[in-house]
This record gives C-alpha cells, sequence and structure tokens, in this order.
C-alpha cells in the first residue's frame, strides 16, 4: 500500500495507519472487503507538506476545508482551494503540496476494496484524477469527523468495521456533487446530528426528527438518506451502538446497565441490534482479543 505522508502532526492534527494484521481482517470479512481504509487522518494548517508519488498502489481522497494546494499528475495540475475534493485512482503517479503563502487543511483517506474503483466511477474521474466541488460540503466535513472518532485504540476488528462504514458514508457524499443544484437536499445535517447525540439515551421516532425540519416524515426520510446514504434511523441506530463501544471499553457496566443507560429496556433487543451494526455481539466485544498498536 502507498504510505501516507510523514509530515509533522500538530496538535489539533491526527494521523490513523491501520496495521497489517488488521488490514489482512478486513481484506476477508465479507462487511469489509468490498471497501476499507489503509490509512486516513486530518491535518491542520499544513505548512510545507508536500508529498511525490511515482508508485500508487492504492486509491486516495483528499478533501480540502481551508486554504490552498496543489495536485498534479503526469498530464494536467489543479490549484486546490477549500470546499474541493481530489481523488486519485490507483497506479498514477501524482505529486501535491501544500500552498506557501495559505497553507491548506485537509482530510483524507487511503482506502482500497473491490468497490473502490466503483466510487471512482460513480463520481466521475478521469484516467489521471478528479477534482469535483461536493454537493454537501458540510455533511462531508461531519462524516469525516465520525470516521476520526471511530479511531480504535487499542485495535479492535468490530470497531474497524464501523471504519469501513463511514468511508463509504464520504465516498457516497462526494457522489452528490453529480446531482443538479435543484436536486440537491439542504437539511440541517449538523442540528439533527447534535440532537440525536443530545438523545442517544431513549428511543426518538422519524416523525419526530421530521417535525425538527417542519416536513412530513416521508420527504425527510428520502432527503436524509440522499443527503447521508442511510435512514434517519439507521444513521440514529449507529450513533447508539458506537456509544455502546465506548461505554463496553472505557466503563465496567454490565451490558444490561450499558443497554439501559441507552433506552433499550431490553438487553437482548439490544444485543442482537449490537451485533447487526458491529458484526460480533456485546458480549463478545467485550472480550475480543485485542491488538497491540504497531
Amino acid at each position: 500500500m502507498s504510505q501516507p505522508s510523514s509530515w509533522p502532526l500538530t496538535t489539533d492534527s491526527q494521523r490513523v495507519v491501520l496495521p497489517r494484521s488488521l488490514l489482512q481482517q478486513l481484506q476477508r470479512h465479507p462487511l469489509s472487503q468490498r471497501l476499507y481504509p489503509l490509512s486516513y487522518g486530518y491535518y491542520h494548517h499544513a505548512d510545507q507538506h508536500a508529498i511525490t508519488r511515482n508508485a500508487h498502489s492504492d486509491y486516495l481522497l483528499i478533501y480540502c476545508v481551508q486554504g490552498q494546494g496543489i495536485c498534479a499528475t503526469e498530464n494536467q495540475q489543479w490549484h486546490i482551494s477549500a470546499q474541493q475534493v481530489v481523488l486519485l485512482p490507483r497506479a498514477v503517479k501524482h505529486r501535491y503540496w501544500s500552498s506557501k503563502h495559505d497553507p491548506w487543511s485537509i482530510y483524507w483517506s487511503h482506502f482500497d476494496g473491490t468497490d473502490a474503483q466503483h466510487f471512482m466511477d460513480f463520481i466521475g474521474h478521469n484516467d489521471q484524477a478528479a477534482v469535483i466541488h461536493p454537493g454537501q460540503p458540510q455533511e462531508l466535513h461531519m462524516a469525516f469527523g465520525e470516521l476520526l472518532n471511530v479511531h480504535p485504540s487499542p485495535w479492535r476488528l468490530p470497531q474497524a468495521l464501523l471504519m469501513c462504514q463511514w468511508l463509504r458514508h464520504v465516498l457516497t457524499l462526494c457522489g452528490e456533487q453529480q446531482l443538479a443544484p435543484q436536486q440537491r437536499q439542504q437539511l440541517p445535517l449538523e442540528a439533527i446530528q447534535q440532537y440525536m447525540q443530545q438523545n442517544l439515551h431513549r428511543t426518538i421516532t422519524l416523525n419526530e426528527l421530521a417535525a425538527l425540519c417542519t416536513m412530513d416524515k416521508f420527504q425527510f426520510s428520502k432527503k436524509f438518506r440522499r443527503a447521508t446514504g442511510l435512514t434517519p434511523l439507521k444513521f440514529f441506530t449507529q450513533l447508539r451502538i458506537r456509544q455502546a463501544c465506548q461505554e463496553l471499553d472505557q466503563t465496567t457496566a454490565s451490558i444490561k446497565q450499558v443497554a439501559a443507560k441507552l433506552g433499550f429496556d431490553d438487553p437482548y433487543y439490544f444485543s442482537r441490534l449490537f451485533k447487526n451494526v458491529m458484526g460480533i455481539s456485546p458480549k463478545h466485544y467485550r472480550m475480543h482479543p485485542r491488538q497491540q498498536e504497531p
């Protein structure tokens, strides 16, 4: 796989490189083998960030949120500014660097899997690269933030599977740029997610969420799914299960207590839902052998 840059991290920056043993599991697992991250991160005000690759063995996404930079392949060069996405396919020689006068801040991910090329085709790239303006920049920012929040430490397969789901969500949002302006659905997703986060302790309804946007539940659900790639309740369920993972990792609370804290009266239903999302029961999640970081 292509190595990420060794740019020295600042306090507000983050770089995650998955260990080879975990990547081998993701390449074999039916829930992840079609699309999985190799590495990802966020570089804030990346002064003097630059890299050249003559051999590129995976796929790369860069999302510029502030500042400016340059990306070049053998045949073309692009000036990159805020709210632009760069997608580089496998085997394309490239180089990119941050502006000296206005260094960029970027989210990025190296990724692979049998669906990687399908996403590149869906988003619409030429043989060299794609530079696009995503139709939902705020939602893309939020989705990358969720990907970074799932960073498993120590390394565990169930959380890595959740990373794969958020990566798929990120790439789906990049495809939103193909929609005509009148088709782009503007929802207050940050406010909706904040409401969900504040109510992880109970069950919320589709009507309740739709009322936040003064829409009927059918219109709201359609717009939310178009914007995020997930139904509203499935999105909410993933947030609750992610919180459950944190409780199981960081506390000694029983599974029944964790379920009750998140508003599940029936711990057996909670366990089934947890397994449906994570691919493993909460009991086995807590007992799962932990791998050391490299």
